[in-house]
């Protein structure tokens, strides 16, 4: 038997054992053995992988290894003749959090794949390298990556995580954290924003009632609109009351469709400079009373698809009683149906001269918007009331409407834009 003249190891995962010398026998001498193993074998620096099987064990089939025997530890081995390199890749389904896989198959560019609801299998070849991350939904920690997050593939290998475990979530309104100075949430009405994970830990209820009252430095609530379900809300009265410095939010996509409770939503927002509800469903609307009340940034609010059959009372809904150049100019209450409306006291109030409102557009060509109360508030004299061609007469003469007749004007000579919750309005 040669001894090798240059040096030769095998390795198996984490054990390196050095080949000490080799011979040549005659083909077909020795048949197909069994109980071996594939090993990776480095020749100064050169990767490969063979087949060993102990010379001990000759039953058996036709010749499937080489001439090659080799002494590893004092235990003589054929080595395979032909090598299956390929094994088997497998990257576990997960529930609430997501792996994502890169792997590098030898003399190959990386590839990258995320977990999915089923496991998926790929065939790579042995001496894959790859690495893992997990990150887990809103709401939830992740579980623990195994084997870890990274290594070699030398055997048909899965990469799977434990579960992910449900963060603690505290009751819903903030604002009784923040009036009972309890846990780390006893200052919330001090904090500037709140983001998507934070907000996340809040389990949501049917009751949204007061949940950021009172919070005055709040400018940002990040990723509202996707990380709460309100499918299940029935009121949102003075959400937002009192959030004076919020500039923006996004909530056009917000299912609002068992809301009854508007009332107060976005009372004293004074900041806020745009508002998208375009989206919304307010078919079970039962109060809109002050629920825009001194919001005199925003310029204009395109509540177009508001659906108010069912809405009693829309007292002081746009009323402002602060002093301001700056107020609400376009309204657009295309759908606003008053049927069922009893209370429309100062609903375009504004006790500093008169409300700013330039534009009331309403596109709908049927009469269903009746103002049900004299004292809707002190409705600018220059403030245009925009209605179709048809209905210009049957406004002008509605009770209630009547003493405003010379503010009627025909809504087919304008111009009339809309882009994400904001109106433009200019003359044909």
């Amino acid at each position: 038997m040669a001894v090798l003249t240059t040096k030769l190891t095998l390795t198996k995962g984490s054990t390196t054992e050095s080949v000490s010398s080799y011979s040549v026998q005659n083909e077909g001498t020795v048949k197909t053995a069994s109980g071996g193993s594939y090993w990776q074998i480095n020749n100064n620096g050169t990767t490969a992988y063979i087949g060993l099987w102990p010379t001990s064990v000759t039953s058996g089939g036709n010749p499937n290894h080489s001439m090659l025997k080799i002494t590893k530890s004092g235990t003589e081995y054929w080595v395979e003749k032909t090598v299956n390199n390929n094994v088997t890749l497998i990257l576990s389904s997960t529930s609430h959090q997501t792996i994502t896989l890169k792997y590098t198959q030898p003399g190959a560019s990386e590839v990258t794949k995320t977990s999915t609801s089923s496991n998926q299998s790929f065939t790579v070849e042995a001496g894959t390298t790859w690495t893992a991350t997990i990150e887990a939904d809103a709401g939830y920690s992740p579980g623990t990556l195994s084997p870890g997050s990274s290594g070699t593939i030398v055997t048909s290998t899965t990469i799977s995580a434990s579960a992910a475990t449900e963060k603690e979530h505290t009751p819903f309104s903030l604002y009784y954290y923040a009036q009972n100075n309890i846990s780390n949430y006893s200052n919330i009405q001090y904090l500037p924003s709140l983001n998507k994970e934070e907000l996340s830990y809040i389990k949501v209820s049917s009751n949204a009632s007061n949940a950021f009252y009172g919070c005055e430095n709040l400018t940002t609530l990040e990723g509202i609109e996707t990380t709460w379900d309100t499918s299940e809300v029935t009121s949102m009265w003075g959400m937002f009351n009192s959030c004076y410095k919020l500039t923006t939010i996004q909530l056009n996509n917000w299912n609002v469709s068992n809301v009854e409770y508007f009332t107060d939503m976005f009372f004293g927002c004074k900041k806020l400079t745009n508002l998208n509800l375009t989206n919304w469903n307010t078919s079970s609307a039962k109060s809109m009373q002050s629920m825009f009340f001194n919001c005199f940034s925003l310029t204009s609010l395109d509540l177009s698809s508001f659906n108010t059959t069912n809405v009693e009372s829309m007292k002081n809904m746009f009323s402002v009683n602060l002093s301001s150049s700056n107020g609400i100019q376009i309204l657009d209450l295309t759908n606003f149906n008053t049927a069922n409306t009893t209370n429309m006291e100062y609903m375009f109030h504004g006790t500093v001269d008169s409300c700013k409102l330039q534009y009331i557009i309403i596109r709908s060509t049927t009469f269903k918007f009746e103002m049900k109360d004299s004292n809707c508030g002190n409705l600018g004299s220059s403030c245009k009331i925009l209605v179709p061609n048809s209905l210009l007469n049957t406004y002008k003469t509605a009770t209630n409407w009547s003493s405003r007749a010379s503010q009627f004007d025909k809504i087919e000579d304008y111009n009339i834009t809309r882009s994400n919750g904001t109106i433009t309005v200019t003359h044909k």
